[in-house]
């Protein structure tokens, strides 16, 4: 891979890193994180699904959308 094909993979996530630990970034991410269902979590360890497989294809793609309008509403706040 070349950097800039590296760079243009990274650019979307480093434009969200520094919402995620303003105080809305947290706040959105925890409230994010209560909403997910235990049902949902408890039906993906019952299909033998590791915690870090549960992380990453339930919560973690859930809380994108979250994530991008954190970073998208802190940087026109910040402008």
């Amino acid at each position: 891979m070349s950097k800039r094909a590296a760079a243009a993979f990274l650019a979307p996530f480093l434009i969200l890193l520094p919402s995620l630990v303003s105080p809305f970034g947290v706040c959105l991410s925890r409230v994010h994180a209560a909403t997910v269902p235990d049902d949902v979590l408890d039906a993906a360890r019952s299909g033998r699904a590791g915690e870090w497989r549960i992380f990453v294809q339930i919560v973690l793609s859930g809380a994108l959308q979250r994530f991008w309008r954190a970073g998208l509403t802190e940087g026109s706040v910040r402008e």
